[in-house]
């Protein structure tokens, strides 16, 4: 046995999108350090092993703070405003961002 071999089996981490505003960054701040836990996080994913890792009744509150449909607008317009989506976007000569998300709106109030 080589001496960089571990006794222990590595733990895998789970990454979750958790906020999507400088006050819900906060709200979940302030639910980690309430709960005495540990805030491990990227740009805007929390890094977690278990459940158990996580103050869960304060992350269901921001998720169910946010509809599923304004959830979906906003990933979408995060998608047009990467490189892949902008090659996209000049690809098939789409509309902007902000039109796209006009136009989902108008759709919307038509129904």
């Amino acid at each position: 046995m080589t001496a960089s071999r571990r006794s222990e089996p590595l733990k895998s981490k789970t990454a979750m999108g958790a906020f999507r505003s400088a006050s819900q960054l906060e709200q979940l701040k302030a639910a980690f350090k309430a709960a005495g836990k540990k805030l491990d996080m990227g740009k805007c994913c929390v890094h977690f092993e278990s459940p158990d890792d996580l103050p869960l009744e304060a992350i269901g509150k921001l998720i169910s703070a946010i509809s599923s449909e304004k959830w979906i607008e906003m990933y979408e317009q995060s998608r047009l405003k990467t490189k892949a989506g902008q090659a996209q976007r000049s690809k098939q000569g789409a509309p902007s961002a902000s039109k796209v998300a006009a136009k989902r709106v108008d759709t919307k109030r038509r129904r």
